[in-house]
């Protein structure tokens, strides 16, 4: 079984050109914001004509998603404030 067999149908095969609304529609988004982060310039896009349709691509996407990654660390110093704040509740 071959890697694009087991993507799911809603994720393209290629880098082709997507409306704001099927991004939307992939990414689990409001189409409202999509175009709040397309207007603050952190997602690249395209356009026909200054009026015209929005285009993006699907990996501009997830490379912008990825950019913002929070990776979580842990801390235990928090853990032992969190639990010690627990204790006190009792």
């Amino acid at each position: 079984m071959n890697a694009t067999a087991c993507a799911p149908a809603t994720m393209p095969q290629n880098d082709d050109y997507i409306s704001v609304r099927e991004l939307a529609r992939r990414s689990s988004m409001s189409e409202k914001s999509i175009r709040n982060i397309i207007r603050n310039d952190a997602l690249p896009h395209y356009r026909k004509s200054r009026s015209g349709k929005i285009y993006l691509r699907w990996t501009d996407f997830t490379a912008w998603m990825e950019r913002r990654r929070i990776e979580l660390k842990h801390d235990d110093d928090l853990l032992s404030i969190l639990r010690d704040m627990k204790k006190a509740r009792r």
